[in-house]
């Protein structure tokens, strides 16, 4: 191996820090001349960087310690070539950069072992077939938190083609890895959020080999602990896309990092998929480490360190800089401690927390509060933003205050060299292990909710001299989610909820305005994560700092944005969770809400019997309040289920009850009406009713249920006979609002318009192809087959 001197990383760092040559050459004990031809590269002579000599390496130790470097920065292995991008010399100039859409891996300071795992990633990368069986699609690679999954990844990548990189712990928004896909491999004009998967698929269908990379999967996975299997995938685009992927799509693979199963993809294992568990390392493999580190010892003086860290590598690595930096890397000072007792994870972890505390313990006061201030925020804190923690309160600022923006900058640098934190791929935001941030996030106390105050109120003020009105682009979305998320942090729940209902104006604008699904999802799933929440991701752990009645309300539309996403279990459980504390809390309007929601969602699945049981319910319980809105609605409901039936006389008699109660049939009433002239053959009068219902919905602005009423339309003219003519420009009309929002139900519909167009048109192998589009995405959510 040879290897050069990376003088430019020394200047970088020099510049970066404000110091001058003269003060670099005194901080690290050597004379200036020395340092100067360090700094110009004079020190790499023909054959490389020799490191056969100890003075050099000492001065390689106090530039890292001192600069805040890895040595791995300043000693490059030039035997690497450089990656190449596809297979011209040079990337296309009107293409972006993969690594400029997704996401740059941190890189471990000192990597050891998994020769054998990278060696297999290698070939499986290489070979050129994809539909081998021996070269699956996805491989999984499972370990618990902190097993070193994204260190190998991350190594993996160094001599690989280019690939896509999505890390979840950066980012866990779904539309985010859909618009990067999409963005990085697709040139054409952006539509919107509902056609994400679809275009997804179309561009790594291409011919061209492609190579994506999910890292920190388990954040968009259940944890098993509410009501799904562990490992479910939350977001049904991403499960349909790894499905695709795993059956064939192009010649695309993906590598993929979690500490769950895959569950959604476990019937195609050893056909497609690969669960590949990450091993802890050997006590061979960790003193290798340890010696990376500096730790100086071996035998009986590294078993005590082999021991606490049981081949955990992030516990290694952290074990491995504690002793090099704090106990001057004699391994004889490391002072053994048993959890034996305990489960292997669970004394993983207390293991990891008790050194990260005496590591706390060592760290110099600044050093500390600037690892702890990074760790409070979830996608990690800028320099720019420590500097304005440092000219803050007593409380946000701590031992920050009266630092410059340098010296802040110098105990960013020596907090990544020990390995506690790392910056992303431009060296803007340091973030840190999920694992490291929650430990020194739990020290702030206080102050976590303080700092989060400080920005809240930066934020608030830019936002409150706007308008108050409905926000529509995806900027003004973002900053009030980023105000959410601040005010949530800083432990405001109540003013949270208000700013969901008030300035998001909940699922009505949304939902139903905007399409905005997964944005919606997310903001009322925030209520139930800690640490304000019980976690799990489920409405049983809705924050119990909340009122009963906004814990219904969130409840409520929780499971409206996951029926419109296409997760009816989940919509169940939140109807239901809605109920009982409307049970619990005497309140009836809530109740029947409840009834017909849960009523509604069993008749998607196609579960008739138990949505009747629902409706009658409701009805009965609307007479004893006197509660007459409520009554009309239960009896509409009803008349749509008598309809599906074929009960076509009763349904009617339903309807006219609605009317009598003073009903009036527009949105999703107006269409139950309208499939019941349709399923009695009265096509002239379903026609006339959905065209006004149409109208008043665009006057309204519902585009959803505008949607509806153009696919009935469509399905209307079908029915007339004739030509499909009639039938297409409906059916693009509600694309529209498809490509928008993703909306499963209305999704489920077009494809089955489209279908029967296409067989109107002769087309049946394309009709086949959408039918099968249609089931594969009813599949997950149980949803029935739409009727026609």
């Amino acid at each position: 191996m040879t290897v050069r001197f990376h003088h430019q990383a020394l200047v970088r760092a020099r510049v970066e820090l404000g110091l001058t040559q003269e003060q670099a050459a005194h901080a690290l004990g050597v004379d200036v001349r020395t340092y100067r031809r360090y700094e110009s590269g004079e020190v790499n002579d023909p054959d490389g960087f020799a490191l056969n000599r100890a003075s050099r390496r000492k001065i390689l130790r106090k530039m890292a310690r001192e600069l805040g470097l890895a040595e791995t920065d300043l000693v490059v292995d030039t035997s690497l070539a450089p990656m190449r991008v596809g297979a011209a010399e040079k990337p296309d100039p009107a293409s972006p950069r993969l690594d400029e859409i997704g996401h740059v891996l941190p890189r471990a300071a000192h990597f050891v072992g998994r020769r054998a795992l990278l060696d297999k990633l290698a070939r499986w990368a290489g070979a050129p077939d994809v539909d081998d069986v021996r070269a699956p699609r996805i491989i999984a690679v499972i370990g618990i938190g902190g097993a070193g999954k994204t260190s190998l990844v991350e190594r993996f990548l160094t001599s690989r083609p280019p690939a896509l990189v999505w890390t979840f712990y950066e980012d866990p928004r779904a539309d985010s890895f859909f618009d990067a896909v999409v963005s990085a491999f697709d040139t054409t004009e952006r539509t919107g959020r509902g056609a994400l998967l679809d275009r997804a698929t179309a561009t790594l269908a291409s011919p061209s080999p492609k190579l994506l990379v999910l890292d920190g999967l388990e954040a968009m996975q259940s944890s098993g602990n509410d009501g799904r299997a562990r490992g479910e995938l939350d977001d049904s685009r991403l499960r349909l896309l790894l499905r695709r992927i795993v059956r064939g799509l192009g010649k695309c693979r993906a590598l993929i990092t979690s500490r769950f199963p895959l569950e959604d993809l476990t019937a195609w294992e050893g056909d497609g998929f690969e669960t590949v568990p990450l091993d802890a390392l050997s006590r061979a493999e960790a003193a290798d480490a340890f010696a990376q580190w500096g730790v100086r010892g071996s035998g009986r003086s590294l078993s005590p360190l082999q021991d606490a860290a049981d081949g955990h590598a992030l516990t290694v690595g952290v074990i491995g800089s504690y002793v090099s930096r704090v106990l001057g890397g004699d391994s004889s000072r490391f002072e053994a401690f048993d959890l034996a007792d305990a489960a292997r994870d669970t004394a993983l972890a207390r293991r990891l927390d008790k050194i990260l505390r005496d590591y706390s313990d060592n760290l110099g006061a600044v050093d500390r509060d600037v690892l702890c201030r990074v760790c409070a925020f979830p996608r990690g804190a800028s320099l720019d933003d420590l500097v304005n923690m440092a000219s803050g309160s007593d409380v946000v600022a701590g031992s920050l205050s009266g630092q410059s923006r340098s010296s802040l900058e110098m105990a960013v640098r020596r907090l990544e060299a020990a390995g506690l934190l790392f910056s992303d791929a431009h060296g803007d935001r340091a973030s840190a292990h999920p694992f490291v941030r929650a430990h020194f996030q739990a020290m702030l106390g206080g102050a976590h909710s303080a700092l989060h105050e400080a920005e809240r109120v930066r934020l608030a003020a830019r936002l409150d001299a706007r308008p108050n009105e409905p926000p529509s682009s995806a900027a003004e979305l973002d900053a009030l989610e980023a105000l959410f998320e601040h005010t949530l942090f800083a432990g405001h729940v109540e003013q949270a909820f208000e700013l969901y209902m008030q300035r998001f104006f909940g699922f009505r604008h949304l939902g139903l305005e905007l399409g905005e699904l997964a944005r919606g999802l997310r903001l009322v799933r925030a209520f139930a994560e800690p640490p304000h929440g019980a976690g799990a991701g489920d409405p049983l752990g809705l924050s119990d700092r909340l009122p009963p009645g906004i814990r219904a309300r969130l409840a409520y539309e929780w499971g409206l944005y996951a029926s419109a996403g296409g997760d009816l279990p989940t919509a169940i459980r939140c109807y239901e969770r809605q109920n009982d504390m409307a049970d619990r809390w005497n309140d009836g309007a809530a109740k029947l809400t409840g009834l017909r929601t849960l009523a509604y969602t069993h008749r998607l699945r196609d579960e008739l019997d138990t949505a009747v049981a629902h409706v009658q319910a409701s009805i009965r319980m609307a007479r004893e309040l006197d509660y007459v809105a409520g009554l009309a609605r239960g009896h509409a409901l009803y008349g749509a289920l008598l309809t599906d039936t074929g009960a076509f006389a009763r349904a009617r008699d339903q309807f006219e009850e609605a009317r009598a109660l003073g009903d009036h049939p527009v949105a999703r009433r107006g269409l139950w009406e309208a499939e019941l002239a349709v399923g009695m053959g009265e096509l002239d009068r379903a026609q006339t009713e959905t065209a006004e219902n149409l109208r008043i919905c665009e006057d309204l602005r519902w585009t959803g249920h505008a949607a509806q009423c153009n696919l009935l339309l469509g399905r209307i003219a079908l029915l007339r006979g004739g030509s499909a003519d009639g039938a297409v420009p409906h059916l693009e009309s509600a694309k529209a609002w498809c490509r928008q929002s993703g909306e499963v139900e209305t999704v489920l519909q077009a494809l089955d318009l489209e279908a029967s167009i296409a067989r109107r048109l002769g087309r049946k192998d394309h009709a086949r192809t959408l039918e099968t589009k249609r089931d594969e995405l009813a599949e997950p959510g149980g949803f029935r087959r739409p009727r026609t």
